[in-house]
């Protein structure tokens, strides 16, 4: 994993993952930075903003998936999580990073079976609405597509949410 894109994920600036990395910081995940940071940085020092929970309140950290079908269910699980949170009117700002990359690590073969909750759909692609000029939700009508065309369409917006195409 590329520094800048760790520092990405975590909220902070490359430099900062330099520095933290010559503290010990593993830089080979997300996961494995995060888990570092809460367990040797202090909460009151680090600045708002970051990935990297509270310790009162710390997101799950999930692992590193092994195979296709624990890929899946971990974006599963992501996605699950953040509809309860949006459910309980949470934010899920905090999830938005780790679910783009679970969403990634899922092969494209079995996308198509992750059950998508559409107002956690919405935040994961919303950056892409403005630039694509695309209707707000009860604005939109329904349009006549054939089945392969659902796919397709279903595919590019899976990308757009997983960061593979437009990112933020």
């Amino acid at each position: 994993m590329l520094k800048k894109d760790l520092a990405i994920a975590l909220g902070i600036s490359a430099p900062m993952v330099t520095k933290l990395h010559q503290r010990g910081m593993p830089i080979d995940s997300v996961e494995a930075a995060q888990q570092w940071r809460r367990q040797h940085l202090d909460p009151g020092r680090v600045k708002p903003g970051t990935s990297t929970p509270r310790r009162r309140q710390a997101d799950p950290v999930l692992p590193a998936p092994v195979d296709a079908e624990q890929a899946l269910q971990s974006a599963q699980w992501l996605m699950d999580t953040a509809s309860e949170r949006l459910r309980a009117g949470g934010d899920i700002g905090p999830l938005v990073q780790s679910m783009r990359l679970s969403l990634a690590a899922v092969p494209v073969e079995i996308r198509p079976r992750l059950l998508w909750c559409a107002e956690v759909a919405e935040v994961l692609t919303r950056h892409a609405h403005a630039v694509l000029d695309v209707p707000a939700r009860g604005e939109r009508t329904k349009a006549e597509m054939t089945e392969d065309e659902a796919f397709d369409m279903g595919a590019f917006w899976y990308q757009i949410a997983a960061g593979e195409l437009l990112r933020e």
